[in-house]
């Protein structure tokens, strides 16, 4: 499963419409993906509705981020999780806050944690880190030294 994936409503960054990602990600055998826009969820009633004509599973989410600095991601277990995930984005974006480098506690939301902004702290339940495709390497000294048992890789994709 695809894990950050972008459409042109990542302002700035992403490239594709929400047609063009799906139609590749299955063209190129992908069964999953989770739709992370930057600091948004505009792509997702599109998203949605083009899920059932391709036949992908489609996770909701959102790519907190600070300008350019990656926070978190969070993907929604469900639309209690969506709903979480949007009241959160709201309470930030509308005050004009930068998000926390921690994320709240969510109750039907998975967050991941990019690599280089884990603290160390004790991950809930729900709570992941990531490595990178070229942090792969450094891994096996990562696990042995910060006890790092939930990873996922995750490379964002914003482009074919």
């Amino acid at each position: 499963m695809l894990l950050c994936c972008h459409t042109y409503f990542s302002l700035r960054y992403g490239t594709l419409s929400p047609s063009q990602l799906l139609e590749a990600a299955a063209q190129n055998g992908c069964k999953a993906l989770a739709l992370t826009d930057i600091n948004n969820t505009s792509a997702t009633i599109d998203s949605l509705r083009l899920t059932e004509e391709i036949g992908i599973k489609l996770s909701i989410g959102i790519d907190f981020r600070n300008g350019i600095e990656q926070c978190y991601v969070g993907i929604a277990k469900n639309n209690e999780g969506y709903r979480e995930l949007n009241q959160h984005l709201s309470e930030y974006s509308h005050k004009g806050q930068p998000f926390p480098q921690l994320a709240p506690n969510f109750e039907y939301v998975n967050i991941i944690y990019p690599l280089s902004k884990y603290s160390g702290h004790k991950l809930k339940n729900y709570e992941f880190t990531t490595i990178s495709a070229k942090e792969v390497s450094i891994l096996p000294f990562l696990y042995k030294d910060l006890g790092l048992s939930k990873c996922v890789i995750l490379q964002p994709l914003s482009f074919i």
